[in-house]
């Protein structure tokens, strides 16, 4: 008893290391801040502008009607798409500056999802150790994405994957902390994650099908595990997730959009294209710099953790995780292959992206926990550089991340392009004449650019009340 406790202690006094944590902390949220501030550069492409046209000239209510006919069922992208002119037309300020808030806004909104996500998970953590947690995630995520343009800076792709992302790891993490303690779900917490889940399920076709796994998942766990099966408040979270779900499903926009695409419906071609997809995914995210940096992060706090609380520490649970991670991702893969004809873009890759990254640190840190108690009293003993060692591998993992280095590549050009886009939008709102000429951007950053206004100018006319945009020659670029 008296080594285990003198193990325990020497675990705990590894913790309190605070400069060591603080740098721990501080990078990822320095990485954070930087990618909050490029969201100024960035600028609405053509779905933006129509969307901003139709605001202003239907409002809300229409507009989600209209293209609920018309082109989807994602009802709350589709709500939140018309934000920015919204907010330009409220406060007289250019569609630039309202676009670049609402993205800062969700940004902010991804980055709490995590961060509640890994709170509720990993409740015995407290302090600087917890906060380093709670914003290594989201740093991790945008460092590995396969677009962070896609994850951040393009409106579209941030409401349809970002949000319903963090809510699939928030009910996750609920999921396995109340596996993992033995305890019941709080009314509160289902209350909100109820709502959470009404909301995500109407952001894209899948996210319902996620988190219904993740719950029945949760319900068959408990039984097994001899533990009240909480059936009440499980089937309420599936009937918002089903409802929410039946509203994306039923939309007759769905039926317009699928009859634009000719090579989908092909199930052999779905199954086998799937399991292609994602194993390459996972073979890229799993090499990541950032997801390796996390991953350490999580087993290295969880190994010289005291135990504060009681756990259950059983096999299947890591087992189960790795399952449920699998077979969702691999649904993502097969049903997008099946439906569009075409692999997993990378906008949808971020949804999968969070949810990966979040469920691979549970399996670690169950892991770590499991054989905890085989490692020899020593090594808590002889590490006590484990603080100063995990603050430089957080350094190291985001600085050569594949985001930090694009960023780093492509700094000179951020300036130039926001200048070239306000000069843009002067120059659509100032000049009266009914045709106007723009050429294409001169500065392509990567980081915030996706498509340029010039591909397709309709929408853009129409929002700045143009009879028609006549390209130029574009440009050189750079």
């Amino acid at each position: 008893m008296l080594r285990i406790a003198n193990a325990t202690g020497q675990r705990g006094r590894l913790l309190q290391n605070t400069g060591a944590w603080m740098l721990a902390a501080l990078v990822p949220a320095a990485f954070l801040v930087c990618l909050g501030t490029l969201a100024i550069y960035a600028s609405p492409e053509n779905d933006d502008y129509c969307a901003a046209f139709l605001y202003v000239r239907d409002g809300f209510v229409q507009t989600v009607a209209g293209y609920y006919q018309r082109l989807s069922g994602r009802v709350v992208p589709l709500l939140v798409l018309q934000f920015p002119a919204a907010i330009a037309k409220t406060t007289g300020i250019s569609i630039l500056q309202a676009y670049s808030l609402t993205l800062v806004a969700f940004g902010v909104l991804l980055v709490a999802g995590c961060a509640l996500a890994v709170a509720r998970a990993w409740r015995s953590v407290s302090g600087i150790q917890l906060l380093a947690l709670m914003l290594a995630l989201p740093a991790a995520i945008a460092g590995a994405t396969p677009s962070v343009h896609d994850l951040l800076y393009w409106l579209p792709a941030v409401i349809c994957y970002g949000p319903p992302g963090a809510m699939t790891i928030v009910v996750l993490g609920e999921c396995f902390d109340a596996l993992w303690r033995d305890r019941a779900f709080s009314a509160a917490a289902t209350k909100w994650i109820t709502a959470g889940v009404f909301f995500a399920a109407m952001c894209n076709e899948f996210t319902s099908v996620w988190i219904i796994a993740i719950l029945a998942s949760s319900f068959a766990g408990r039984y097994a595990f001899g533990q009240p099966p909480e059936l009440g408040r499980h089937a309420v979270i599936v009937v918002a997730a089903v409802v929410g779900w039946l509203v994306v499903v039923a939309a007759p926009g769905n039926s317009v959009r699928a009859a634009t695409v000719s090579d989908a419906w092909h199930l052999g071609q779905a199954l086998r294209l799937g399991f292609d997809g994602y194993f390459r995914f996972l073979g890229k995210l799993l090499l990541a710099p950032s997801i390796i940096g996390w991953l350490i992060l999580v087993g290295a706090v969880t190994a010289f953790l005291p135990d504060k609380e009681k756990v259950r520490i059983n096999a299947v649970l890591p087992l189960g995780i790795a399952v449920i991670c699998f077979l969702c991702g691999y649904l993502e893969n097969a049903l997008h292959v099946f439906l569009t004809g075409t692999p997993l873009v990378e906008r949808a890759q971020n949804q999968l992206l969070i949810l990966v990254a979040f469920a691979a640190a549970l399996i670690v840190s169950c892991t770590v926990s499991i054989s905890r108690s085989m490692l020899p009293p020593q090594l808590a003993s002889n590490a006590s550089f484990a603080p100063i060692a995990l603050a430089l591998i957080i350094v190291v993992s985001i600085w050569f991340s594949a985001t930090a280095t694009m960023i780093r590549r492509e700094w000179a050009s951020f300036v130039p392009f926001l200048d070239e886009s306000r000069a843009r939008d002067r120059y659509f709102t100032v000049d009266s004449a009914p045709i106007v000429t723009v050429a294409g951007h001169a500065f392509r950053p990567s980081v915030v650019f996706g498509v340029d206004i010039t591909v397709h100018t309709a929408c853009v006319a129409l929002y700045y009340r143009k009879a028609d945009i006549i390209v130029s020659v574009p440009k050189d670029t750079r």
